[in-house]
């Protein structure tokens, strides 16, 4: 019994670790590569293979086609500048991990996601003095969770924006700490560009938050140290973003400019759907409803509160809704909202904070029973959410083995949705996408006289697996009708295509694909 009082921060660690760690292999790293994830991955490989000397996108297909035409990367990730071929994610995430994916592998860079949030777990235990109960609660009890389980950013943008508190926050008040602070604060902008409107909200709650001695003029000192910081890290930032690419806000501004011009409704419909919810999504609300129930009691008792905790408090609220008029989209279907990611462990910080003012009074029991249960469906939603990420592994792995059993050296993909199934193989495979099937005959026959013989596969999606739920959602909704199409080649010109250019031509359906199979005919 001594034994485990004694080590029980340590034996709650490596639970902590193991549950973390566990949740990425529960999710089948190997199969893990898909959309963002999977774009991510081939930044961070091209890194590797231009020996940090390029930025160019690796592309199996670039010999036969050098001007990206059948590139199969969606439009919005992917960015032609010049002559050259780019990702629209910021540079810095890629080269961090672009080391861990040479001394580990593929398979290893989602467990670098779960290392940032295990990073942050140990600042919020070290620096903020977080009991077991809080360090479950900010890891498993809130969104940082599903959000650091897949290789992403999201958990060391979260570090980033919470190294920049911890050092304006906590211990003795330095200037020089401030201007850590803002460093750190600018370098979350490097991960992802809403970090700038952080660094704002933080910097404005600093100026008219006050300080112990409730000097403003303190205040001000604070203020200008902080932005000295920012201005640092995020200059930096402007300047590589300007020399590299002739804006300083990078190639990600220069792909989502379209989506930040969209209509006052269509805005507050995103809203909607990152507050709260929206289909087969959770918004910081809906996800953390303990944070609807703890924010308003805190704004109502503002006056009561401690400067740090008015800059905890403000610049979360601050950022939360300033966030909203800059997205360029509603999330897509992240279970969490991945927009909103420094605002997750100051809520956690202002939790702990306030249960353990309630739990000295047992006059509120009931508030503090309802916090927990909010909390508990918190990380039900997490179970959720991991469930429904496997369930989607669980497809990818069955249509890639389903690839693999074609035995195909070149695989031909209807739409960038599909080519994404190629995960990690897309670097030992040579991989097109091709959208129209009446630009086939063509790109066929000019394929045949690069790669004469080879062995192909051309993949669409199997329309004959689908249900009488899906077909009646096809019936119905046009954008759902124009996604499901564009999997599917039209099948006049497709089998034209075909006919002129395989021969030994094989049909397969296996998994939701349908593949013809087949040699480039010699010419």
């Amino acid at each position: 019994m001594n034994f485990l009082r004694k080590n029980r921060i340590w034996l709650f660690a490596i639970l902590l670790i193991g549950v973390v760690f566990s949740s990425v292999n529960y999710l089948k790293p190997k199969y893990s590569f898909n959309w963002d994830s999977h774009n991510k991955l081939v930044q961070s490989y091209s890194l590797l293979q231009n020996k940090f000397q390029s930025e160019e996108l690796f592309y199996p297909g670039k010999d036969f086609d050098p001007d990206y035409k059948y590139f199969p990367v969606q439009d919005n990730v992917f960015l032609k500048l010049d002559q050259r071929h780019l990702s629209a994610f910021p540079v810095f995430f890629a080269a961090i991990s672009s080391l861990w994916l040479w001394a580990l592998g593929f398979s290893a860079l989602p467990y670098l996601s779960a290392i940032g949030l295990l990073l942050s777990l140990l600042l919020l235990y070290k620096k903020w003095k977080f009991s077991e109960l809080s360090l479950a609660i900010a890891g498993l009890g809130t969104f940082a969770w599903i959000l650091s389980v897949e290789y992403s950013e999201h958990s060391f943008f979260m570090l980033s924006a919470l190294l920049s508190l911890t050092f304006a926050l906590r211990g003795k008040n330095s200037l020089v700490k401030f201007i850590l602070s803002g460093i750190f604060c600018g370098i979350s902008v490097w991960f992802r560009h809403e970090g700038l409107v952080y660094c704002a909200s933080l910097a404005f709650w600093i100026l008219f938050s006050g300080n112990r001695k409730g000097s403003f003029k303190e205040s001000i000192s604070e203020f200008l140290f902080f932005c000295l910081g920012a201005a640092i890290s995020v200059g930096v930032f402007f300047l590589f973003n300007f020399i590299d690419y002739g804006h300083f806000l990078g190639p990600r501004f220069l792909i989502n400019e379209s989506g930040l011009n969209v209509s006052y409704t269509t805005r507050l419909e995103w809203a909607k759907t990152l507050l709260f919810f929206g289909t087969l999504k959770l918004g910081y609300f809906g996800y953390m409803p303990a944070s609807l129930l703890l924010f308003p009691i805190l704004l109502a008792g503002w006056k009561k509160l401690s400067p740090k905790n008015r800059i905890l408090l403000g610049s979360t609220l601050s950022y939360i809704f300033l966030v909203l008029l800059i997205i360029p989209n509603d999330g897509f279907n992240n279970w969490g909202p991945r927009f909103f990611g420094p605002a997750v462990f100051p809520f956690a910080i202002l939790f702990s904070k306030y249960y353990y003012f309630l739990k000295k009074r047992r006059k509120f029991k009931f508030l503090r029973i309802l916090f927990l249960t909010c909390i508990l469906f918190s990380f039900l939603c997490g179970l959720i959410g991991l469930k429904y990420v496997k369930e989607g592994r669980k497809q990818q792995e069955a249509n890639n083995l389903a690839l693999h059993s074609t035995n195909s050296e070149i695989w031909i993909f209807s739409d960038d949705s599909l080519a994404y199934i190629a995960g990690s193989d897309y670097f030992n495979k040579i991989i097109f996408r091709v959208y129209l099937a009446e630009d086939l005959p063509k790109f066929l026959s000019d394929l045949s006289k690069f790669y004469p013989g080879k062995k192909v596969a051309l993949i669409q999606a199997n329309d004959e697996i689908f249900g009488e739920k899906v077909k009646s959602t096809i019936k119905e909704n046009s954008k759902f009708a124009y996604g499901i199409g564009k999997m599917i080649w039209e099948k006049e010109s497709f089998e034209s295509a075909v006919r002129s250019n395989l021969d030994n031509r094989e049909e397969l359906a296996k998994a939701s694909l349908k593949f013809s199979i087949g040699n480039l005919k010699l010419r």
